[in-house]
């Protein structure tokens, strides 16, 4: 931090990684909120946010001894001390709307205060009880569904191979091609989607280790109660890889993972952290578009801009000028209104 600008704009001379923690920390959820508002406030501006919210939830792991924390398997089956985290994003640029340090459902009054009129997400997150609450509340969901006994043998074992193997369930999508049918469900429809490549693969991996296949694999299902149509449907839930990307950030470049925090304040403070830097990244990237050029590559370029102290040892007189900027790095700061006076 101390070769930023931050210091300077903050008005303070240096502050350390533990003083950091433990002022997020300090933050109660109240005072976030606000925080949290107003960027809502300002990411609405730049797309309308209450159409669509895509949400998931990942683990992180850390090593904090002082936390009493019993050790969990993780999504990838790995046993140690977790969190969880729900994020919800904007369906068009990833914008983040909030974030929950996750230990049970996510609490319907974070969106409903927001008015967003639907909701995205995976089949992780989704149980019966959900959509209850889902409906009680009046939401509009597409999300994917877990199968299982009942549901396979009541929706997928009476579909015939070749009735939705045809022209007329055919759906298109980007990567893959899927075939659909729908069925009424709790309110809504309840899609069956069956993936002919994902099944040849899943057949491949359990041929090589001798296993048998049930008749189900390559199906799988989502529900909604939207006014979409099925394919529709189906398109908007495969093109949720937004959040997929706002996980990669937050793990990726911004360390979300609190791997030499110790205590659960300095946990919450980490994550605090790193969700206000992705709300910055996701920003970045919004305003960059047009240049093709990433949020992290902008960051990577802007590192070697510099800024020079001069000191007159005669008078002490002190001033400061900008090294001249790359052509890149001017277009960049250009577009994020951020160009440097000297």
């Amino acid at each position: 931090m101390k070769y930023t600008e931050i210091p300077y704009l903050l008005g303070f001379d240096k502050v350390s990684v533990k003083n950091l923690y433990e002022s997020l920390s300090d933050v109660n959820e109240k005072d976030f909120e606000k925080v949290n508002e107003k960027m809502f406030f300002i990411f609405n501006k730049y797309e309308d946010i209450s159409k669509a919210t895509i949400i998931d939830v990942t683990d992180t792991y850390f090593a904090g001894s002082k936390i009493n924390i019993k050790k969990r398997k993780g999504k990838d089956k790995k046993i140690s001390k977790l969190t969880q985290i729900g994020l919800a994003v904007s369906f068009e640029n990833g914008f983040p709307i909030f974030h929950k340090q996750y230990h049970g459902n996510l609490s319907g009054m974070d969106l409903k205060n927001k008015k967003i009129a639907s909701i995205i997400m995976d089949r992780g997150m989704l149980s019966k009880e959900n959509i209850e609450m889902a409906l009680e509340l009046k939401f509009k969901i597409i999300a994917g569904l877990r199968k299982n006994s009942a549901l396979t043998k009541t929706f997928i074992e009476p579909i015939k191979r070749d009735d939705i193997y045809s022209a007329k369930c055919r759906v298109p999508l980007k990567k893959t091609t899927v075939f659909i049918k729908e069925f009424d469900y709790m309110k809504g429809k309840l899609i069956v989607v069956y993936n002919p490549a994902l099944e040849v693969v899943k057949k491949e991996i359990n041929f090589e280790k001798e296993l048998e296949s049930n008749f189900d694999i390559g199906y799988s299902l989502i529900y909604h109660n939207t006014k979409y149509s099925s394919a529709q449907v189906v398109k908007r839930y495969y093109n949720k890889d937004m959040i997929e990307r706002a996980f990669k950030q937050l793990k990726g470049v911004l360390s979300l993972r609190p791997i030499r925090v110790w205590l659960s304040n300095h946990v919450a403070g980490h994550i605090k952290i790193c969700y206000l830097a992705y709300a910055i990244l996701s920003l970045m990237n919004y305003k960059l578009k047009k240049l093709d050029i990433s949020a992290v590559e902008a960051l990577e370029s802007l590192k070697y801009g510099y800024k020079v102290t001069l000191k007159d040892s005669t008078s002490n007189h002190e001033w400061s000028i900008h090294v001249p900027l790359e052509p890149k790095q001017k277009k960049i700061l250009k577009k994020l209104n951020v160009m440097p006076k000297n």
